[in-house]
């Protein structure tokens, strides 16, 4: 099943507020009369899943590009790329949650410590 739960309005309004009502990419405000509505993006693409690393406040324009390009369980090779800021502590949260499983849950291969991101700070986009 990966329906949205019963408190979705209350669980996106609480993401939008918790970012001030701006994008986490782009950092646009939210503002219908310009195009940038902003929503809340299931990066696992499970709708069910409200974990707050798994939620981002995305406006739409972001959030379709984004959507079906970000992978959670793909792996990071962070050695090779550089993890953008407003991703990183989402890629923490899962990979945090993927660790704190036990041995022979799904996931847990992808759950290298060589893929735990850096904290220096992630370059430009």
């Amino acid at each position: 099943m990966n329906d949205y739960p019963p408190d979705w309005p209350e669980i996106a309004l609480r993401i939008k507020e918790k970012n001030g009502w701006k994008c986490e990419r782009c950092t646009h405000i939210h503002e219908v009369a310009t195009g940038y509505v902003l929503t809340v993006h299931h990066l696992d693409g499970n709708k069910a899943n409200c974990a707050d690393w798994n939620l981002a406040a995305l406006c739409q324009r972001c959030h379709l590009k984004i959507q079906g390009r970000v992978k959670m369980d793909q792996g990071f090779f962070i050695e090779l790329l550089p993890i953008s800021a407003w991703f990183k502590p989402h890629l923490d949260g899962y990979l945090a949650s993927i660790c704190s499983k036990p041995s022979g849950s799904p996931d847990t291969s992808a759950a290298d410590p060589s893929l735990l991101p850096r904290t220096e700070p992630a370059a430009p986009e």
